[in-house]
C-alpha cells in the first residue's frame, strides 16, 4: 500500500490491491474548508500494478498555465500513475476518467514520474534506470537518456546555480544539468536505494529503503550538514518551515511518527575536529502514536499512519478506518503574544474512536440501492419446509423437457480466429502483459497456423514472448510439448532479429536455462533411439519369418490335396528302357560311334 498528497495537502491518493486488480482511491480532506469534494476509485486492468504515484496539474498539462480560481486548480488536479508496463496514465480525480497515457519506449515498469513547472517537462524514471522526457501538451516522448549509474529510481527537479536541474538518485544523489547533458555534482548517499527526497531551498534531504537515517545535503557548502536518525526505519518523511522554525517528520514502518524540531540548526555546544570534521546526528525526537479509547478492546486494533504533510503550521496525518482513509491535523508550532513556540515537544499518543459514519470523507460504505439497512430485529426467519407457496395448478406448467423439445436446435459454429487477428491479439497480450489473453492465443495447436501469426508478430515483442514461453513452461512441464513448436518458429523467423539484440544471454536466461538442461538429454536419447530401432527391427524380421514359414506349411498342404498317382514298377521301368535306347540311337548319329566302341578302346 503506497500513499501521496497533493503538493497543496488537499487530495489524497491510496493505492491498494484487491485479489489480483490495483486500486487507487483519491479524496479531498474536507475539513480544509475546500470548495470541491472528490471521492473517486479507479481501477486498473486485470496484470497492471501501480508502482508509482504523482499530483500534477491536468490544467498545466493542457495548456501550460495555471488556473486562477481554487476551485478549478482543485478540480483540474491530475494524478501520473506509473505502471509496470512502462506506461504513465493521467488520471482526473474530478472526472474519474484518464486524459491520456505516456509510453515509453523501453517497456519496463516505472518508478517515479516528476512534472517540472520550470519548462513544463514530465520526467519518467523506469527500473533499467533510464529517464524519459515528455511534452505535457502533445504527449509525446521528447528524448531518453542514462548515467553511468543504471540504479536510479527517483527524479526531481531544482534550480541550481541559476539554471534548471534534475535531481537523479539511486543509493547516492546526482545533480544532472538539462543543459549540457552532464552531472554538475553528486553526493554519496546510502548503502540501499533512495525511497524518499525532499527539496527545501538549497538542501536536500533523502531516506533509503529500510534505513533509519535522514541524509541532509548542503548544496552551498556541496556536504552533508546532518544525520536525523529515526528509532524504526523510515516509509516516509516531509519537512516544513513555520514562524522560524523547522520541523522534520516521518512515519515508520511501526506505524508511529517521529518528530524532530528545527533539525537543521546549528548545535553551539558541539566542538570541531581539526583533523577530521564530524557530522553531527540527531536521534532524539518525538514520538507520536495512535490508539483507540481503553474502553473500545484497543487491543484487538492494530492503527497505523500511512502519510503525512506539512501545512503550514499544521501536520496532516492520515490512518485507515477499514479501507477508508481518516485525517486529523495537528499544530506544531503556534504563536503567544507575537512569539512563535513549539506546540509537540513531547511523546503524544493519540485516542481516536472508531469512524461512526464515513460520509465524512466522501464515502458511503452502503450500497444505495439497498431499500434499508439490515438490522437484527427486522431479520425473519422461516423454516424450509413451507409448500403452501409451491401449490400450482400441474396441468399449466410445461416441463423443462417439453420446453426443449420446442425450442428449434441452431448448431453451433466455432469461429475460427485468421492468423491477422492471432498476431494482434498476441501484440495485444504482451503489450498489455494480459496473461489471459496470451494464455488464448498459446492454445492453438496448428503448426501452420503458428508459422504465420510468428512471422506476423513484429520483432521487437519476441524478446518478451521467448520470456513469457520460458515461465509457462517452467510453471507446467507437461505444456512444452506444445510451446516449443512456438519456439522453434520463433527462432527460426526471427532468428537474425536476436543474433543483433545485446546482452540476449541475460535478458533469455531462463530460456538458454530450460534449453540446456533438456539438451543434455540428447545423447543419451539418441542411443536409446537406436537400441529401440534395433528391437523393433528385430521383431519385424521374426515377424516376416514367422509369416513365411506359415505360407510354406500351407503350400505343402495344398500339394497333398492333389489326386493320389498309383505307381508300377514294370511300367515305369519299360519307359526307362525305351527312353536310354532313343537316346543312344541320337548318340550314334550324331559322333558315329556307340558306347560299345568306348568299351573297346
Amino acid at each position: 500500500m503506497s500513499s501521496c498528497f497533493d503538493s497543496d495537502g488537499e487530495l489524497f491518493a491510496l493505492v491498494s490491491k484487491d485479489l489480483d486488480r490495483c486500486k487507487l482511491r483519491v479524496s479531498s480532506i474536507e475539513f480544509l474548508a475546500t470548495k470541491t469534494i472528490i471521492s473517486q476509485l479507479y481501477e486498473l486492468e486485470k496484470g497492471e500494478e501501480i508502482l508509482s504515484t504523482a499530483f500534477a496539474s491536468s490544467d498545466i498539462f493542457a495548456t501550460g498555465k495555471r488556473s486562477k480560481s481554487h476551485q478549478q486548480i482543485l478540480e483540474t488536479k491530475t494524478v501520473a500513475i506509473g505502471l509496470n508496463t512502462g506506461k504513465v496514465l493521467l488520471y482526473s480525480p474530478a472526472n474519474n476518467d484518464l486524459i491520456a497515457a505516456l509510453e515509453s519506449p523501453s517497456g519496463v515498469g516505472i518508478t517515479d514520474f516528476h512534472f517540472c513547472e520550470q519548462n513544463f517537462r514530465g520526467y519518467a524514471v523506469d527500473l533499467n534506470g533510464k529517464i524519459h522526457e515528455f511534452d505535457p501538451k502533445s504527449h509525446n516522448l521528447l528524448r531518453s537518456f542514462t548515467l553511468e549509474d543504471t540504479g536510479i529510481r527517483k527524479v526531481s527537479s531544482l534550480v541550481y546555480e541559476g539554471s534548471l536541474h534534475l535531481v537523479l538518485s539511486s543509493n547516492s544523489i546526482y545533480i544532472y544539468d538539462l543543459k549540457t547533458s552532464s552531472i554538475a555534482l553528486s553526493f554519496p548517499g546510502h548503502v540501499a536505494t533512495i525511497s524518499n527526497i525532499v527539496i527545501k531551498d538549497s538542501t536536500i534531504f533523502s531516506a533509503a529503503e529500510g534505513d533509519r537515517f535522514v541524509n541532509c545535503y548542503s548544496l552551498t557548502t556541496k556536504k552533508i550538514l546532518k544525520v536525523v536518525v529515526f528509532q524504526s526505519p523510515v516509509v516516509t518523511f516531509r519537512y516544513g518551515e513555520s514562524q522560524g522554525h523547522g520541523v522534520l517528520i516521518g512515519v515508520t514502518e511501526d506505524g508511529n511518527i517521529e518528530l524532530f524540531n528545527d533539525p537543521l540548526a546549528t548545535n553551539t555546544m558541539q566542538k570541531s575536529s581539526k583533523r577530521r570534521r564530524q557530522v553531527e546526528s540527531i536521534n532524539t525526537g518525538v514520538i507520536i502514536d495512535i490508539n483507540r479509547p481503553e474502553d473500545r478492546n484497543a487491543a484487538n486494533e492494530n492503527m497505523k499512519f500511512i502519510d503525512l504533510f506539512i501545512k503550514g503550521s499544521s501536520i496532516i496525518v492520515s490512518w485507515m478506518e477499514g479501507l477508508v482513509p481518516v485525517f486529523d491535523t495537528l499544530s506544531w508550532v503556534k504563536t503567544v503574544d507575537d512569539f512563535a513556540t513549539l506546540q509537540i515537544i513531547t511523546d503524544t499518543h493519540l485516542v481516536k474512536d472508531r469512524v461512526a459514519s464515513h460520509k465524512d470523507q466522501g464515502l458511503e460504505l452502503h450500497d444505495s440501492a439497498a431499500p434499508k439497512l439490515y438490522t437484527e430485529k427486522n431479520a425473519v426467519v422461516t423454516m424450509g419446509d413451507n409448500f403452501k407457496d409451491l401449490e400450482v395448478d400441474q396441468e399449466d406448467v410445461e416441463t423443462f423437457g417439453d420446453q426443449l423439445k420446442q425450442a428449434p436446435i441452431k448448431a453451433a459454429r466455432k469461429k475460427k480466429l485468421t492468423t491477422d487477428s492471432l498476431a494482434t491479439v498476441l501484440t495485444q497480450a504482451l503489450k498489455s502483459n494480459d496473461h489471459s489473453l496470451l494464455e488464448s492465443v498459446l492454445n492453438n495447436r496448428d503448426e501452420n497456423v503458428i508459422k504465420k501469426t510468428i512471422s506476423r508478430l513484429d520483432s521487437i515483442y519476441v524478446v518478451n514472448f521467448l520470456d513469457r514461453l520460458s515461465e509457462r513452461i517452467l510453471r507446467n512441464a507437461n505444456k512444452q510439448t506444445a510451446l516449443i513448436v512456438w519456439i522453434k518458429w520463433v527462432m527460426i523467423i526471427h532468428g537474425n532479429y536476436l543474433m543483433q539484440q545485446p546482452n540476449l544471454f541475460s535478458s533469455l536466461s531462463t530460456l538458454y536455462v530450460i534449453l540446456s538442461s533438456r539438451s543434455k538429454t540428447l545423447p543419451k536419447l539418441l542411443q536409446l533411439q537406436g537400441r529401440v530401432n534395433m528391437v523393433l527391427n528385430t521383431i519385424d524380421m521374426r515377424k516376416s519369418i514367422l509369416q513365411d514359414k506359415e505360407t510354406g506349411e500351407s503350400d505343402d498342404d495344398s500339394d497333398l490335396d492333389e489326386d493320389v498317382v498309383e505307381y508300377i514298377e514294370e511300367v515305369e521301368d519299360g519307359i526307362l528302357v525305351e527312353a536310354s535306347e532313343s537316346e543312344d540311337e541320337e548318340m550314334v548319329a550324331e559322333n558315329g560311334f556307340s558306347e560299345s566302341d568306348d568299351d573297346d578302346f
